[in-house]
């Protein structure tokens, strides 16, 4: 009996280290310098779950807001400062500035507010830092890495898309006709009396950028094609214990899967008939860089990315102008009153 117990503590005692042992490797990665400050969280889920708290569309993500703000002895919210006073460790294991370390759907990250930090890190892209996604986004982007992790591929995407899209590309193809097809769209939904500035951001956007991403399809498939898209969001990006979220997310999928057969299909006809077309499919097919899979994934992802970045931008925009009423008068009386 005292063997098997002797035993007992001894294979206990072993577990317990190993799972310490395991817990300390997760709470320090291995880094070449010295990582900032911050929490791995749990270990396999990281942070995770406090990531996705809900918030509001103009309020600042919980997530962010309490690891940023550093503890403050001089705060005006006096009930704060007592309980800062009072759990003063707990309080500073959670605030840590505008650079840190967390873990996030299983990734080791950094995070960075720090606006000359992320003007740094942008003049030294796919250099000192390259682009990536965590593995999750892979389930509903593809497995085609090439998409998001070369940056030589990034960086050449990037160059074709601004040939199109740049500064002289918006002058003299984009510009006019989306002033126009705006002002319209809008005088139009302005008579229903409301309207979701977000979802007619993102239908514009489409409406505009599909043409220059494929030039030569009839309309219905064009209307087919752009559905698509505009059915492809990131409303997944939420908590996975949302069923909300699961929908989403099955979405998403079957909109990528069905806009990949459209434009796979469209490739696949212009290889066989040699047709030319000044449009962004045909100058990634005619580049060396890319196979046929990182043309598809790529015209996929344009428009995606496109939708989902300017509509919220546009959005917050309306807000801030809308709630400052002198910014307000002066735009008026230069876009509306000249």
């Amino acid at each position: 009996m005292n063997i098997i117990w002797n035993i007992s503590i001894c294979v206990s005692a072993f577990v317990v280290v190993l799972i310490t042992r395991w817990w300390y490797r997760w709470s320090n990665p291995k880094c070449n310098g010295k990582l900032p400050p911050g929490s791995m969280g749990f270990p396999i889920i990281g942070e995770t779950l406090a990531f996705f708290k809900s918030h509001g569309f103009y309020e600042t993500s919980p997530f962010l807001e309490k690891r940023m703000s550093r503890l403050d002895a001089q705060t005006k919210l006096f009930e704060q400062y007592i309980i800062c006073k009072r759990f003063k460790s707990s309080c500073e294991r959670f605030r840590y500035g505008s650079l840190f370390k967390t873990n996030i759907f299983g990734s080791n990250t950094v995070v960075v507010t720090d606006h000359d930090v992320m003007y740094e890190i942008l003049k030294q892209e796919n250099k000192a830092f390259m682009f990536s996604l965590p593995d999750g986004f892979f389930k509903v982007f593809g497995k085609d890495k090439e998409l998001v992790d070369h940056g030589k591929t990034h960086k050449h995407v990037k160059q074709i898309t601004l040939n199109f899209l740049g500064t002289e590309g918006l002058k003299w193809k984009l510009i006019k006709d989306m002033d126009r097809a705006t002002g319209e769209d809008l005088k139009s939904k302005a008579t229903l009396g409301s309207l979701d500035i977000k979802e007619t951001v993102s239908n514009l956007i489409i409406k505009h950028l599909t043409p220059k991403l494929i030039s030569n399809l009839k309309s219905e498939a064009e209307e087919n094609l752009m559905d698509i898209f505009m059915a492809f969001n990131l409303d997944w990006y939420k908590s996975s214990f949302s069923f909300s979220t699961w929908k989403s997310f099955y979405i998403a999928i079957m909109a990528r899967k069905s806009a990949m057969n459209v434009i796979r299909d469209v490739l696949l006809s212009r290889k066989e008939s040699e047709e030319k077309h000044e449009d962004i499919l045909n100058t990634m097919r005619k580049d060396v860089i890319f196979d046929d899979q990182a043309v598809v994934d790529n015209v996929f992802a344009i428009p995606v990315a496109a939708k989902d970045t300017t509509s919220t931008i546009g959005s917050m925009a309306v807000k801030y102008i809308t709630n400052n009423h002198k910014v307000f008068l002066e735009l008026k009386v230069i876009y509306i009153d000249t």
